[in-house]
């Protein structure tokens, strides 16, 4: 038999229970540049739910990262809940994040079975978010990263006897992604280099992410540099 299959495209759940909503902090950004995105989730407090079932999002073409919540003040009437994200574009252009959905189990009040007396009935409500639309733009030529960063080096000696070695650091700090930041390798003709793999550590201050990048290098040459 031949069979007909309608495929809705998921609208924002309208509720007088229910309400699930994603914001974020600006719609226009440059690849690398951060975004706060915000999902909130609302309920009344004298409804009856089991459980709360919650789809992880899927950020496709952005870099993520959920940050810690501070606890909501309370609200008379609703429960609310917030989960807040981090999100750093990884290719220009217009880039969509589909509607985020929470699964509510509730009593079902319309089930009068036998299995009633021993298990209570339930129903699955689907609750969608609106979904967002971004614009992102390229990075302008010869930049690789959005930020404000410092950056320093440090040796513990500047003079020794051929093939001892010097003990380079470089620390990179500020604000920005430091994920973003590719791994510099020294290139100095007459000696001969080893690295140890870098440390990356990460903070926010002030609401913005960033953190501190450390790479220690060992440096043993034969003659003067």
């Amino acid at each position: 038999k031949e069979h007909k299959i309608t495929l809705q495209k998921i609208k924002k759940t309208k509720s007088d229970i229910f309400d699930l909503t994603i914001d974020v902090d600006k719609t226009q950004a440059y690849v690398g540049e951060e975004i706060y995105l915000t999902m909130r989730f609302k309920y009344k407090k004298d409804i009856q739910i089991y459980d709360l079932q919650f789809s992880k999002p899927i950020f496709n073409n952005f870099w993520s990262k959920q940050l810690q919540t501070p606890k909501l003040p309370q609200d008379n009437l609703y429960v609310v809940q917030e989960l807040k994200y981090l999100l750093f574009a990884q290719k220009s252009g217009t880039l969509n994040i589909p509607p985020f959905k929470i699964v509510a189990v509730l009593p079902d009040r319309n089930s009068f079975g036998f299995n009633s007396f021993f298990q209570s009935a339930t129903i699955n409500k689907k609750i969608y978010s609106n979904s967002l639309k971004l614009d992102i733009k390229p990075l302008p030529k010869d930049i690789y990263l959005v930020g404000d960063f410092k950056i320093k080096a440090i040796v513990d000696k500047t003079t020794i006897k051929a093939a001892q070695a010097v003990s380079y650091q470089l620390e990179i700090s500020g604000r920005g992604n430091i994920d973003d930041l590719q791994e510099y390798n020294l290139n100095i003709p007459q000696a001969t280099i080893y690295d140890n793999p870098s440390q990356k550590s990460f903070n926010i201050k002030n609401g913005k992410y960033g953190g501190i990048y450390k790479k220690t290098y060992s440096i043993v040459a034969n003659e003067d540099l």
